[in-house]
């Protein structure tokens, strides 16, 4: 067997109206993703003079503009980092990255069986424990079984990749009891759930912050951006 080698030369373009198109990683650089306007959507006319146009010696002069155009300081290998690319990047992030992306979207990490208002709000440290449970819980939620589900210790590697892991003072969550018989009177927060004092977690720093480190990392459209930014 004789093997050859020879420039790649291979081209290609891909047109769909699906909303996810290619599987972007967070640092793409094969693909270069452009939406098209849909403004001419059903513009027989428009369309049709164009091919007219191509016909009538539009092809020749495309080609003289393309040959006649200096492209040699154009750095092949630096694909434009558009909107559209992001998109994809987001629709193609992994189930660890797309479970971090809703509870940063909804703004809390675990949903409470019994309406703790603890796990309503947004805190600046998540015991590892609880980070796992809630992914698990994401999983099942969302039906995600079509992708092999991510183990405590690929959870903990993503989640150092973003922010400080620690050991704060104090008693934490660990997790949320399944039913609970609160006779002794305590508080909801208290009583519904398992603390533990000085829990091994993350320190992810307030809502904005999280959000910011996350966007950042992955470069990926978020809901809260256009929230944020009305304008």
């Amino acid at each position: 067997m004789i093997f050859v080698t020879v420039p790649n030369m291979l081209h290609i373009i891909l047109a769909s109206n699906n909303d996810w198109v290619i599987p972007a990683s967070s640092d793409e650089r094969r693909y270069c993703v452009f939406d098209v306007a849909d403004n001419r959507r059903g513009d027989h006319r428009y369309f049709a003079e164009i091919g007219q146009q191509m016909r009538d010696g539009g092809l020749a002069a495309m080609l003289h503009d393309l040959l006649s155009r200096d492209i040699s300081g154009y750095e092949i290998r630096a694909v434009p980092q558009t909107e559209a690319l992001r998109l994809q990047k987001t629709m193609s992030l992994p189930s660890l990255e797309k479970w971090w992306l809703d509870v940063l979207s909804r703004g809390f990490v675990w949903k409470s069986r019994h309406g703790a208002q603890y796990f309503r709000d947004w805190q600046t440290f998540f015991t590892t424990e609880l980070l796992y449970r809630s992914y698990l819980q994401w999983c099942q939620e969302s039906r995600a079984y079509s992708f092999q589900i991510s183990t405590r210790e690929a959870l903990g590697r993503f989640m150092a990749k973003l922010y400080a892991h620690s050991r704060p003072r104090g008693s934490h969550p660990i997790y949320e009891l399944d039913s609970f018989d609160n006779q002794l009177g305590k508080p909801l927060d208290q009583a519904s759930a398992v603390w533990q004092e000085r829990a091994s977690g993350y320190t992810v720093g307030d809502l904005a912050e999280a959000r910011v480190r996350f966007v950042e990392a992955f470069d990926i459209v978020a809901e809260w951006e256009a929230a944020e930014c009305p304008g």
